[in-house]
């Protein structure tokens, strides 16, 4: 997480696992459904493929798995996934994080996190 002076805040309690959080701010009806992204009711693919592309090159820099993370802050949300693609209300992600099994040894946590500081500052 990123505080407001953009300086890496540690979330370690919650999950110990890279997250690419994607935050949409969209008006109307919002479907998460196994087929596909719906917006008012048209098909919306291209933030799909954009949460899972930036996924990847997170992954190809870091060298771990990156799970991405679709949150969306306005309209009405139906659904919770597209796919293995989580979409979730701002609220629902504390306990979503939560509630992911450890992925990395604190060793991977720490370089994660390190190489985060000296590539942000």
């Amino acid at each position: 997480m990123w505080t407001s002076a953009g300086r890496m805040r540690t979330t370690w309690r919650w999950a110990w696992g890279v997250f690419n959080v994607g935050v949409k701010n969209y008006s109307g009806h919002i479907q998460a459904r196994p087929d596909g992204l719906y917006v008012n009711g048209r098909r919306n693919g291209q933030v799909v493929r954009q949460a899972w592309r930036r996924a990847h090159k997170l992954r190809a820099w870091l060298g771990v798995e990156v799970e991405p993370v679709l949150v969306f802050v306005g309209g009405k949300l139906e659904g919770e996934a597209v796919g293995r693609l989580a979409v979730l209300r701002p609220r629902d992600l504390p306990t979503f994080l939560a509630r992911k099994p450890r992925r990395l040894s604190y060793g991977e946590a720490r370089r994660i996190f390190e190489l985060l500081e000296r590539k942000t500052r």
